[in-house]
């Protein structure tokens, strides 16, 4: 409902009746489009994953058109800041060491 609210009726949202009206019709159309028939109901999903592989590539190709127009946008993390350090190997190694080392404490023996 936010999204109807802000992105096609942004001057008048719809009020809480019309909100409920909405959802309930959403809702049945879901239920009813899961209860048809499978010669007719597995086009529903195979249409939602067309969907949401145009969306997913309309977006990535959004993406690249705003990289190619503005470039990398500062702040940004790039490959080379993923590569390992001196300093975060002996940081994660020490920290693992004093985990292990915990860890190798003797157990309680076990009651029977």
């Amino acid at each position: 409902m936010a999204a109807i609210n802000s992105l096609i009726l942004p001057d008048s949202p719809l009020s809480t009746f019309w909100s409920i009206i909405v959802g309930l019709v959403v809702v049945w159309v879901t239920v009813m489009l899961s209860m048809i028939e499978m010669k007719y109901g597995k086009w529903t999903g195979i249409i939602g994953t067309i969907v949401r592989l145009l969306t997913l590539f309309i977006f990535l190709g959004l993406v690249v058109v705003f990289l190619v127009q503005n470039g990398k946008p500062a702040g940004t993390v790039t490959v080379a800041d993923m590569k390992p350090t001196l300093v975060g190997s002996s940081a994660s190694s020490a920290c693992c060491s004093s985990c292990s080392s915990a860890s190798s404490s003797p157990a309680a023996p076990l009651r029977r």
